[in-house]
């Protein structure tokens, strides 16, 4: 693997990480407050759609 292929390896990791961080303090926030969110779960077979639940 090249440094440049490396370095954006490691991008990738840390937006998704930031994405978690921001996905958790949001739902945090949400269930705080009283607000409703929506929680999806995407399957690994892509034939199915993903599982939504709705929280209040």
């Amino acid at each position: 693997m090249t440094e440049k292929e490396k370095l954006i390896e490691k991008e990738f990791k840390d937006i998704d990480q930031a994405l978690r961080r921001a996905a958790q303090t949001a739902k945090k926030l949400a269930e705080q407050t009283g607000t409703p969110y929506v929680v999806t779960k995407n399957n690994t077979d892509s034939l199915q759609q993903p599982v939504i639940t709705y929280k209040e």
